[in-house]
């Protein structure tokens, strides 16, 4: 992702950008409370734009995503109790982060906030801050994944909600780039995500970066020609039963085998894509009648491709869509023991083992974690 710096010639456009999110967004009544007019205001815009705070993301030409990134903190966030004690200067804030109503889902508000950390810490900031409404459930839930934490809240006064609580959250993992550095490196530039370097790999798991060498993964709904790629990633029969588990009686599968598992109602059978390029697959389900739960299956990642980062994508793009489309309260899934690749991606993406159980496939014992995501 490239986030590019709005200049006074956007204004009418973001203007008009976030008059049609405030608009079209589900429930934003309830969550967000903007108003159209009242938040954000037009003079607000105009201010982050003539400091050189506002941030756009463009696909085609037209504002996709939005959000202010300020090098600097207000006088509302002193009276919280931060983990790190800096300076006013020396600390970043995100505000008005907003995604297209025809975008959302598709995990673009995490990658800007992601692009939003990378900016900070390659301009020396030794925090990275944000406030929501308390009432904004399921943006506290995406912050948490990305590594922020909830640090208090106030009572705040503001034209769009009244008198009403915020909570404030802080970055965790907050080190400059100069504290990642090996003594005496000079302190290098963080590239774009979409310009991979040797110096991110070193950064992904402390800074929990997405960095694609392609542009954009994006999930869209599976289709029957997907089939047969998806089939043809698994080269043996011991990748494709750490797949695929009993479900399939032989390997290898056939195209119309896999169109059968997904018979039925419940099912959310997605495909992952980068420059339309098929590069992964998971199936969302109702396991149950409870319809606060979803279990992911079925996962799994082009084999030439992992090892690149599409795999965590692909995940947090299925975990904005099971929380934020589907309400699920809580995400669990299945995954052989022996698997530990795949173990510890879904522990990178916030998911914890609560179980161990047993399976007797092709007539061998097979042992597989049960883990769990809570919203």
């Amino acid at each position: 992702m490239r986030l590019e710096q709005a200049t006074q010639k956007d204004f009418e456009a973001i203007i008009a950008f976030y008059d049609d999110v405030t608009e079209r967004t589900p429930d934003m009544a309830v969550y967000a409370r903007w108003i159209k007019g009242k938040h954000p205001t037009q003079e607000s815009i105009r201010t982050y734009i003539d400091e050189g705070s506002m941030y756009l993301y463009r696909e085609e030409g037209g504002i996709v995503g939005a959000m202010a990134v300020t090098m600097y903190q207000g006088e509302d966030y002193h009276s919280i109790e931060w983990a790190r004690q800096v300076g006013d200067d020396e600390v970043a804030v995100i505000h008005i982060l907003a995604v297209s109503p025809d975008k959302q889902g598709e995990g673009i508000g995490s990658e800007m906030i992601r692009e939003a950390i990378r900016m900070a810490l390659s301009k020396g900031m030794k925090a990275i801050r944000l406030d929501a409404l308390a009432s904004n459930k399921p943006a506290h839930r995406i912050y948490e994944r990305l590594g922020f934490e909830y640090r208090g809240k106030q009572h705040l006064y503001a034209e769009n909600t009244g008198w009403t609580d915020f909570y404030f959250f802080e970055y965790k993992n907050c080190k400059t780039v100069n504290e990642y550095a090996p003594a005496g490196d000079s302190q290098p530039t963080i590239p774009c995500l979409s310009e991979r370097s040797s110096f991110v790999r070193q950064l992904d798991d402390k800074l929990e970066f997405v960095c694609l060498e392609k542009k954009q993964m994006q999930l869209r709904p599976f289709n029957p020609d997907d089939a047969e790629t998806i089939l043809g990633w698994c080269k043996d029969k011991y990748s494709f039963r750490l797949w695929s588990a009993d479900r399939y009686k032989d390997f290898p599968a056939k195209p119309e085998e896999m169109m059968r598992q997904y018979e039925g109602q419940n099912l959310h059978p997605l495909t992952a894509i980068s420059d339309d390029i098929i590069i992964g697959h998971i199936l969302l389900r109702y396991p149950s009648e409870d319809k606060t739960v979803i279990r992911f299956g079925f996962v799994i990642v082009d084999d030439s491709k992992r090892g690149k980062g599409y795999g965590k994508q692909m995940l947090r793009l299925a975990i904005d869509y099971a929380l934020l489309e589907l309400r699920a309260k809580c995400i669990t899934l299945g995954v052989f023991c022996d698997n530990s690749s795949a173990v510890e991606c879904y522990k990178s993406v916030g998911f914890r083992i609560i179980g161990m159980d047993s399976y007797v496939i092709d007539g061998d014992e097979w042992k597989g974690f049960e883990m769990e995501l809570l919203a």
